[in-house]
């Protein structure tokens, strides 16, 4: 039976809608059945010949990336691969191209043309040299080391860490730890929810937690600016004797501590929960501050 509503359109009846609904539940709960069944896994390994000096860009969704140079002349690519399907798996593989200028595109192939909910892959990267890298993941970690050029690491949700990086640095994360260790470029590293540890970076420095402590080890011929800022945690910075211009340490809930020495200092102002300093070299300012916690401020070691 049906009947029109005001809008000449069909208005089910109410056994109609029970019927519906029902068939509704069951594809809702063979749904259910299929996201529960186990992932089909496979381990895949590509190498291909290197192009020296190229760029890298690595794309994943749902899985951890690392990228790292090592002794070797080809590159070397190890993907975890893990489909909703055995068919799918078997389908699914590793895609590399190179574009135009050079880059190599590693991403995963996947079957039909598309991931389907749950499944994942994670990259293990094996490279003589690159220059330039560009890794994004939806869910997972990314780890790159010993490369060079501009590094643009993204992901939603997971730790980042890159060491030994000559060249600069963009990171991104919505929730996860950023670890960066002797970088020669400038620094611009961002995440809402996580603790930062930056030693031994040059500047430009950008640092910014919503969540989460930060602790700041400049290079010793760093000259700024610096940048902190952290909406709940503390704030440790240590410097060298080459930063320039004036810095500012500010929290609204907290204490201030400055413990640095012989690095031509002029201290202008020193209150409880904020500081204001001067070199004796002209250069642009720095800015550290906390909502909620300490900042201690100390000098390099000879």
């Amino acid at each position: 039976m049906r009947r029109t509503t005001d809008h000449g359109s069909p208005l089910l009846t109410h056994p109609t809608i029970a019927l519906r609904l029902l068939g509704a539940g069951l594809c809702a709960c063979l749904l259910a059945a299929c996201a529960a069944l186990p992932l089909q896994e496979d381990h895949r390994q590509l190498a291909i010949p290197h192009l020296e000096g190229s760029a890298l860009q690595v794309r994943s969704t749902n899985g951890n990336v690392e990228v790292r140079a090592a002794d070797r002349r080809d590159v070397l690519i190890e993907a975890r691969i893990r489909a909703s399907s055995a068919d799918r798996l078997a389908r699914s593989g590793i895609q590399a191209e190179r574009s135009a200028d050079g880059r190599l595109d590693i991403s995963v192939d996947w079957a039909d043309g598309r991931r389907v909910r749950n499944e994942s892959a994670s990259f293990q990267v094996l490279v003589p040299d690159a220059h330039g890298i560009t890794v994004t993941t939806s869910n997972g970690r990314i780890s790159i080391s010993g490369l060079s050029g501009h590094a643009d690491l993204r992901t939603s949700n997971g730790a980042l860490s890159i060491d030994k990086h000559d060249g600069s640095v963009t990171a991104r994360s919505s929730n996860g730890r950023l670890t960066l260790e002797a970088i020669a470029g400038e620094v611009d590293a961002t995440t809402t929810n996580g603790r930062i540890l930056a030693h031994d970076i040059a500047t430009p420095a950008t640092l910014r937690s919503s969540n989460g402590s930060v602790d700041v080890r400049l290079a010793r011929d760093a000259t700024g600016p610096v940048n902190v800022r952290t909406s709940n945690g503390n704030v440790t910075l240590e410097i060298g004797s080459a930063l320039t211009g004036e810095l500012e340490l500010a929290t609204s809930r907290g204490r201030v501590q400055v413990d640095a020495e012989d690095v031509g200092i002029r201290l202008r102002l020193l209150e409880r929960n904020r500081a204001v300093l001067a070199f004796d070299r002209p250069g642009a300012d720095s800015r550290i501050r906390t909502s909620n916690g300490s900042i201690r401020l100390s000098s390099r070691t000879p």
